[in-house]
């Protein structure tokens, strides 16, 4: 019988990941105007304010769809490439659109090496944030981010735990992980309103039960 042909890994067909620390990305993202939040682990990290719990791959920063482009011109010194499953990565050229399938975009040196970080694109409705996985979860902007204590934003826990629990690669192990560690410091709104969007999203939610 002949073998499965092999496919190739992100990092063979795209490069390498050397992510900076999210106190870098923070840095690099002072410059610019529009409005962005440290996402992923690193927000509930931020949020627990503790030690560092686990390893994180990357930094995911969430910036609204329809700045992007401007986030592009602020980002001139850096190379920017769009992300998407059905092209997979390729250059974004200064100046270009933002083409409808595309969700992330990679960040690295214009030089070509390890990518650093990326942004996560999210949609947005004048001054409302709107939820990726279903469009009639809304919020204020103004009420989608904390904090550090040395100013940095980052997405409140609650919304980057909705979006780690209904992702399309289901819950990962990291996700439990970080919904365990983040569940104690949830007040009664942000638990009733986890527990409202994740009944929304999947009736039958494993996570409902602990909330």
């Amino acid at each position: 019988m002949s073998e499965e042909p092999r496919v190739a890994t992100d990092e063979e067909l795209y490069g390498p990941w050397d992510s900076y620390s999210p106190e870098r990305v923070a840095e690099i993202m002072s410059v610019v105007t529009r409005p962005w939040w440290i996402a992923g682990g690193w927000a509930i990290e931020f949020h627990l304010g503790g030690p560092q719990r686990r390893e994180h791959e990357d930094v995911d920063v969430l910036v609204l769809r329809e700045d992007a482009v401007a986030v592009q011109r602020e980002l001139v010194d850096w190379d920017l490439h769009l992300a998407s499953r059905e092209e997979g990565v390729r250059s974004w050229e200064p100046g270009a659109g933002l083409p409808d399938d595309v969700g992330d975009i990679w960040i690295r040196e214009p030089d070509a090496g390890a990518w650093r970080f990326q942004l996560m694109l999210n949609p947005s409705d004048g001054q409302d944030w709107i939820c990726k996985r279903d469009r009639v979860l809304r919020l204020p902007l103004a009420e989608i981010g904390l904090r550090t204590q040395s100013g940095v934003p980052y997405l409140r826990p609650e919304i980057q735990l909705l979006h780690k629990g209904t992702g399309s690669l289901g819950i990962r192990e990291k996700d439990e992980e970080d919904f365990r560690a983040a569940l104690p410091l949830l007040d009664a709104g942000a638990l009733r309103w986890l527990r409202d969007a994740l009944r929304r999203v999947r009736t039958d939610h494993p996570w409902l039960d602990a909330l």
